[in-house]
Parts: C-alpha cells; sequence; structure tokens
C-alpha cells in the first residue's frame, strides 16, 4: 500500500466549531485516523526491530509476514477512515475556496483542477474500500473512472491564459498535472482491464492505484502552491 508518510487531514487538531452538526463525526474521525497512525509507526518500529535483531532466523520471516499483513490493513483502513472525513469537509472547503478565488486569475484552472483531484480519490477510495471488503463491483468502479475522466478531458480543454506576467510559469505546473491524471487514468485502465477478467484486484494493482493517486495529489500541490 501507499507509503505512511503522507499527507493527512487528521493532522487537524480538532473539528472545528463551523463543523456543525458534523463537529462530532468528525472529532471522532480525526480521533480513528490519529489512532491508526500510531499504530502503523508502532507495528514498523517492531518490524525495523525484528529484522534488525535478525529474529526471522528462528521463525523463518513468520513474523514479519504477520507484520506487514497488519500494517497493510491499518494503512487500508486510514484511507477509509481519510476519505469519510473529507466527504464531510469537501463541501465547506469548497464553499469556502470559491468565495476566496472570486476574483482571482487562475479561479477556473483551480476549480477545474480540484475536480479532477476529487474524482480522483473517489475511485481510490472506491477500489481500496473494495479490496479491503474482498467484494468487488467493477461496473461501479468503470462508472466512477467515466466521471473521472470526463473532468480530466474538460481540464485539459481549458487553454491555459493568463495576463499576469508572474502567473505565467504556473502553465508548465498546471500541463504537468493533466498530464499526471491522464497517467492515473492508464493505470486505472490497466487494472480495470485485468479487474473484468479476474473479477477481483490484487494487493499490488490496489497499491498501484494509490501511488498514482498519491502521485496526482503531488502535481496538484505543485500547481496550486
Amino acid at each position: 500500500m501507499p507509503p505512511v508518510t503522507i499527507p493527512s487531514i487528521s493532522k487537524l487538531a480538532e473539528a472545528p466549531d463551523a463543523l456543525g452538526k458534523n463537529k462530532e463525526a468528525v472529532k471522532t474521525l480525526i480521533a480513528d485516523s490519529t489512532k491508526k497512525i500510531d499504530d502503523i509507526k508502532k507495528k514498523t518500529d517492531e518490524l525495523v526491530t525484528y529484522i534488525k535483531a535478525e529474529d526471522y532466523k528462528d521463525d523463518k520471516g513468520a513474523k514479519a509476514q504477520t507484520n506487514k499483513a497488519e500494517i497493510m490493513k491499518l494503512i487500508d483502513d486510514f484511507y477509509v477512515t481519510e476519505g469519510k472525513i473529507t466527504t464531510i469537509l469537501q463541501p465547506i472547503s469548497d464553499g469556502a475556496e470559491e468565495t476566496i478565488l472570486k476574483d482571482h486569475p487562475l479561479k477556473d484552472y483551480i476549480l477545474g483542477s480540484k475536480k479532477v483531484l476529487a474524482q480522483s480519490q473517489n475511485i481510490t477510495t472506491l477500489v481500496t474500500d473494495q479490496y479491503n471488503e474482498d467484494v468487488y463491483d467493477i461496473p461501479a468502479i468503470k462508472k466512477q473512472y467515466d466521471s473521472l475522466e470526463k473532468e480530466i478531458k474538460a481540464n485539459t480543454a481549458k487553454e491555459f491564459k493568463v495576463s499576469d506576467a508572474s502567473l505565467q510559469s504556473k502553465k508548465s505546473s498546471y500541463e504537468v498535472f493533466n498530464k499526471e491524471a491522464d497517467n492515473f487514468l492508464a493505470t486505472l485502465r490497466k487494472v480495470l482491464r485485468a479487474a473484468e477478467t479476474s473479477k477481483t484486484i490484487s494487493v499490488a494493482q490496489a497499491t498501484e492505484i494509490q501511488n498514482g493517486y498519491q502521485n496526482v495529489v503531488s502535481r496538484y500541490n505543485n500547481f496550486v502552491d
């Protein structure tokens, strides 16, 4: 699964009052996500100690395999929790951002890219959930793929034109973001093609999708930074 050291919504110290009726739900989810991070670190430290002590020579690596499986499960669960937090926070964030960006020359490019990012997260969460539950609905993933493809095409079709000379350099990072999103689509197509035959998704395929999503996130951050 993806590296443990990933940007996390759960870095929020606590749920803000602006969440209203959702505050307690977000507070619980943040606590759950934070605990999973702590558990991942603890399990990782145990594995490092086990390897350094060469204890694998005593049990032929059995504990390492068990520990690794536990870490992978924790990471998968972590992503599910983060997805739930995002579902609650995203509408609030989007509304605030549209107001902030009202007169910004990059408004359309940023908001379009955010839609691509949101759809990328949605399909990654869907794949992760199905993998965790070992219950696969390939048509549902394909439907989500179609939504993502639509947003990517719309974002890529925009001609990057800004009059502010200081923002001209953003054109390159915008194009790189769209290219990375297109690469993510290619990864999804490859996995879906195999899944239609196997009716399942392997750990390697789920990992590839999650890593692809993280690449999209990274390119988005480079663009808006």
